[in-house]
């Protein structure tokens, strides 16, 4: 992580107080874990300006408007979504003069966020933070089993956000151990054939234009390396 994320939220006052509130919450013993891209920006895997919004996992669906109703925010709901692969609340909260957006989702991967979550704690200006964050290589695995990925690949679409994202965390750590470690001790058989399987097809395409020729050529190397038997 790096001290200076926060320079890359345009809107940055807004934000923080969101953060601090939510670490509230968290601290009065709400369960919920903060992933996507935002936890990639915390995670200094994703270093741009850009209109950020907040995604937060919770356990079951019944917690999916407790933590909008729990914020010391306005905050009007925008939408429903069940998908195959989530459910989700979509919400704008008014913080100073700005609306963000929160999603608040629940996914058959809440466990492995849980078990394998980081806390950020610190200061950034007057804000005291302490926030549930998505493991880097947990949110690789959910990007690569989302339905938008697989789309993605399918259509050979470069502009799939989640193809992005994956192509960005791979580039940063494929010659990592802590990765491949992290997915052989954490992947149960079923999601770890399907990821693999996705992941091959990914690097097959060439990334869609997401990692380098080199990046490829160890990828390649590492995935006919597995024996997770």
């Amino acid at each position: 992580m790096v001290e200076n994320w926060s320079e890359y939220i345009p809107y940055k006052h807004s934000m923080l107080r969101i953060l601090e509130n939510l670490s509230s919450i968290y601290s009065r013993g709400e369960n919920f874990v903060i992933i996507g891209g935002f936890s990639l920006l915390v995670n200094c895997y994703l270093k741009f300006p850009c209109l950020w919004d907040i995604d937060i996992l919770v356990p079951s669906e019944d917690k999916l408007r407790k933590i909008l109703s729990s914020m010391d925010f306005e905050v009007e709901i925008i939408h429903e979504m069940s998908e195959d692969d989530f459910t989700a609340v979509g919400a704008l909260v008014k913080s100073e003069d700005r609306w963000i957006n929160v999603d608040v989702l629940v996914k058959d991967l809440f466990p492995l966020y849980n078990k394998t979550k980081i806390i950020f704690e610190g200061r950034i200006e007057s804000y005291e933070l302490r926030i549930p964050l998505g493991h880097p290589y947990a949110v690789l695995v959910d990007k690569v089993l989302t339905s938008r990925f697989a789309e993605g690949l399918e259509r050979r679409d470069p502009l799939v956000y989640d193809v992005r994202h994956v192509g960005l965390i791979l580039t940063k750590d494929v010659e990592k151990e802590e990765l491949w470690n992290f997915l052989k001790e954490n992947l149960k058989e079923e999601l770890r054939d399907e990821f693999l399987t996705r992941l091959r097809q990914f690097v097959d395409l060439s990334g869609l234009g997401y990692i380098e020729e080199e990046i490829k050529e160890k990828l390649i190397k590492r995935l006919s390396e597995i024996n997770y038997s």
